[in-house]
């Protein structure tokens, strides 16, 4: 047995031993701090830093990895005054006189990258389900508080709900009224249909990537717009108005975005000889220029309205067409600006997770719900604990779903698919409900 030790403790101190040379490495090396703008810091080793940016090795648990972070996104960089020589970090220019006999430093050329930033937000799903105002407030107000100058919204959208996209409309009205707020740029990155299409050309600046598309929803074999729920011309005609006022608002033609949201609506061309265009609801009795070309019908009614690119940059639809961001920094006036970095990207998934995880709790309610409804009518009519429990069981449902309503919005549509009446509704019904039951508990005790 002692033979046995003897073989095995050798081994085993080399083991300890390895592992003290490593929790020494780590304490030796994991002395520098960096500190980001988001409150998180790391620990490890400064590798270098310039007017861009700051190279991090970051050291835990005996892993090594080296990041490179903007320099926007930096707070501060603590280095360290204790580590060996083999450790030290890049230099860092100091402002204390080089000694007589150190060479002159070069001149160098780096400056301070003061060119204007652009904060993207990606914007993908449905207006009124992922995509609503206070996504959009909550962007403005990342831009606003990390002082950036333009907002890029990249958006993707098959359309949505036109309560919600009057909402978006009140907002980018009332932001193209004000001279200080960061610049809105609204970017079709895939395709923005009916009601996004409506929302990107209410914006003051508005761009298509090449290959997306803009315009109606899809049409069906025979030509005809898709629409499950013909709208009644009471409420075709607000729905014009409003979408009309919004273009207006933005510079832009209204009847495209009519004829967009509208398939009744006919739409005409017709030009000019200096190459302008004007744009009729009908085709046009006489053309006032003889040099131009004749009108040109460009839907007939009943067809819908849908743009690529390139037409959308034909009929002047749109600021342009892009191939990328440097592009669209020039199409804006400038001849170089730089990306604030991943900020309105994290707060695009943030909000993503947080709307995938609020339709999987629906989910649940709707299967608890359904459990407990079929559960109290299998008790039996007289019954009456067993009943209260079952109803007490469903009205805990049902208020936890109106509290969900109130935080998510966008659930009201999926809580009409699931529910013969609202919430509020079956919850009055249930207190009424155990009220009765109480009553006759009551009345039969007194007898």
């Amino acid at each position: 047995m002692t033979t046995c030790m003897n073989r095995k403790f050798p081994a085993a101190f080399h083991v300890c031993a390895f592992v003290c040379l490593i929790l020494a490495v780590d304490v030796a090396t994991a002395s520098d701090t960096i500190r980001l703008r988001d409150g998180r810091a790391f620990e490890g080793r400064l590798i270098s830093r310039d007017a861009r940016e700051v190279i991090f090795e970051i050291r835990s648990g005996g892993m090594v990895a080296r990041r490179t972070f903007p320099l926007h996104e930096v707070e501060e960089v603590v280095v360290s005054r204790s580590q060996t020589p083999t450790q030290a970090p890049t230099p860092i220019p100091q402002d204390s006189p080089p000694s007589d006999d150190a060479p002159a430093p070069e001149p160098t050329s780096e400056e301070p990258d003061d060119s204007p930033r652009y904060l993207v937000v990606p914007m993908e799903g449905t207006i009124g389900v992922e995509l609503t105002r206070s996504f959009m407030e909550s962007a403005f107000a990342l831009a606003r508080r990390d002082n950036v100058g333009t907002v890029v919204i990249e958006l993707t959208s098959p359309g949505g709900m036109a309560g919600e996209l009057f909402e978006m409309l009140d907002l980018l009205e009332r932001i193209n009224q004000q001279e200080d707020h960061p610049k809105v740029v609204i970017l079709v990155k895939r395709h923005a249909v009916s009601a996004a299409a409506v929302l990107a050309l209410s914006a003051k600046h508005t761009f298509m990537m090449e290959g997306s598309t803009l315009g109606a929803a899809p049409s069906t074999p025979d030509g005809h717009a898709m629409t499950d729920f013909p709208m009644p011309e009471r409420l075709a005609s607000g729905y014009r108005n409003r979408v009309r006022s919004a273009l207006v608002a933005a510079g832009r033609e209204p009847l495209i975005g009519e004829a967009i949201v509208d398939p009744r609506v006919e739409l005409w061309r017709s030009g000019s000889a200096g190459g302008g265009q004007t744009w009729h609801p009908a085709k046009p009795e006489a053309d006032l220029d003889a040099d131009a070309p004749g009108p040109e019908r460009i839907v007939e009614p009943g067809q819908p309205l849908t743009l690529t690119a390139d037409r959308a940059r034909e009929f002047r639809a749109v600021d342009g067409v892009i191939t990328g961001y440097e592009e669209l920094g020039k199409a804006l006036g400038h001849e170089r600006w730089r990306d604030a970095g991943d900020a309105g990207r994290s707060l695009a998934q943030r909000h993503q997770q947080t709307i995938r995880q609020a339709g999987r709790q629906f989910d649940v309610m709707v299967r608890d719900f359904t459990r407990a409804y079929e559960a109290l009518n299998r008790i039996e009519p007289d019954d009456f604990s067993g009943a209260q429990r079952a109803l007490g069981l469903l009205r805990t449902i049902v208020v936890r779903l109106e509290n969900m309503a109130e935080r998510h919005p966008h659930l009201a549509a999926r809580i009409q698919e699931e529910f013969p009446d609202p919430p509020g509704e079956i919850r009055e019904s249930i207190d009424r409900t155990l009220d009765n039951i109480r009553d006759f508990q009551r009345e039969m005790r007194r007898r």
